[in-house]
């Protein structure tokens, strides 16, 4: 359901880098945008936990250490300064970077364009891709709720580890499909009001 909308936004992304050349400074180790407290519909949330869940138990753990500590997202890699669920990250990741037009202001990140404004061509209405996503989500049996990043992590933790009896995580999941429980776990601990999280966040760059 969501892999269409992906798509298009990925190759909007491509396009309007595409045609500014150098405009768009995003790239590996470019971390400045991960580092919010995201939240997310539960539609984008299973499949965050999907690709949580096959992560090595390491790498889930340092995670759920990072959630404790909320100074950035969760699955950003610290050291590498990298999304472990890169392939997964959600909608609001994928437009980071791109000139985005919301409530009627134009904005982006302070480090692109910096010889001066894109031709509105590749500028991206936000409301147009976050109508279908909000749609994606109620067919989904979705309410509107959001689901924090962090909670995912600590959730998928916790529940792994209380499929080995409280022990040690050893890797193996504790159901066939660990996402569904995750998802209610997370929900339980998160954002439950859907006023309460933008479908926008600041587009402020940090090195802290």
């Amino acid at each position: 359901m969501l892999d269409p909308l992906y798509a298009r936004v990925d190759a909007f992304f491509r396009d309007a880098a595409a045609a500014r050349p150098g405009a768009i400074a995003c790239g590996p180790r470019c971390d400045g945008c991960c580092r919010v407290d995201l939240s997310v519909f539960p539609v984008e949330a299973e499949r965050i936990a999907a690709a949580f869940a096959a992560l090595p138990p390491r790498t889930r753990a340092a995670a759920a250490r990072r959630a404790e500590s909320g100074r950035h997202c969760a699955m950003l890699h610290p050291r590498r300064r990298q999304c472990v669920v890169y392939p997964a990250r959600p909608l609001i990741c994928r437009t980071h970077g791109l000139a985005i037009l919301a409530d009627g202001r134009l904005d982006h990140c302070p480090l692109n364009y910096r010889d001066g404004p894109t031709d509105r061509a590749n500028v991206l209405v936000l409301d147009r891709v976050n109508e279908p996503l909000a749609l994606a989500d109620r067919l989904s049996g979705g309410t509107g709720a959001r689901v924090r990043i962090a909670a995912i992590a600590a959730a998928a933790v916790a529940l792994a580890c209380a499929g080995t009896g409280g022990g040690a995580d050893t890797g193996s999941d504790a159901s066939a499909d660990p996402a569904p429980d995750v998802i209610a776990d997370a929900i339980a601990d998160s954002v439950t009001d859907p006023d309460a999280a933008a479908d926008v966040t600041p587009r402020t760059p940090s090195t802290s």
